[in-house]
């Protein structure tokens, strides 16, 4: 039965480090609603008590993402089952050098079902001659996703891996002409860990030289 507004209705917000964990009270947290600094992934939900008659909210899982950025040269990588926001040298707030070229590897693990999804919008990038791209993959060698940069500004259509494929994103900057470029988010689902074998080997033939 829902509670009638009125006098007399408490709150308190709990948090928990899983689903099934044990619950704390936050301490101070009894209002209505509860805005908190997340560090780690955190389950919260919310106690509410009218006279003698409690109710409990249905738990909700607050992720803590960590940051990465795509470097003006060389490459970085992104352990597989690491959501990540993923931004270009310039960071979350400033533009990108000219004269980059650089990656991001998304690691999977061959085998897994892990599927990576990749999201996000770009805004600023030079029409003419700037861009990122998305490979299938370790490294660009692997098959073209996706071109962005021509637009300048916009959306990319999600990407999504095949279970165990990993991911590539290259960033360029021609010499001249820089804006806010990319900010993407890098979901994982699915487990990391490959299934053991199975079935029985066929060695073939042992040979020599």
């Amino acid at each position: 039965q829902n509670v009638t507004i009125g006098s007399g209705v408490t709150y308190q917000w709990q948090s928990a480090p899983t689903s099934t964990g044990t619950w704390t009270n936050i301490s101070g947290a009894t209002a209505a609603t509860y805005t908190a600094t997340v560090t780690a992934n955190t389950w919260y939900q919310c106690i509410v008590t009218c006279s003698s008659n409690s109710g409990t909210s249905a738990p909700v899982k607050v992720e803590s993402l960590s940051t990465n950025t795509i470097p003006a040269t060389g490459s970085t990588s992104v352990t597989c089952g690491t959501n990540t926001y993923i931004f270009d040298n310039g960071g979350a707030s400033g533009n990108y050098s000219n004269s980059s070229n650089g990656t991001i590897v998304l690691n999977n693990t061959a085998g897994s079902t892990s599927v990576i999804t990749l999201s996000g919008t770009y805004s600023g990038i030079e029409t003419c001659c700037d861009y990122f791209k998305i490979y299938s993959g370790v490294g660009t060698s692997g098959t073209l996703l996706a071109t962005y940069g021509s637009l300048g500004t916009g959306t990319i259509t999600n990407i999504v891996s095949n279970a165990g494929e990993a991911l590539t994103i290259q960033f360029y900057s021609d010499v001249s002409g820089t804006g806010a470029g990319l900010s993407l988010i890098a979901t994982y689902s699915g487990s990391c860990t490959a299934p053991p074998c199975s079935g029985t080997p066929t060695p073939g033939n042992t040979v020599t030289s």
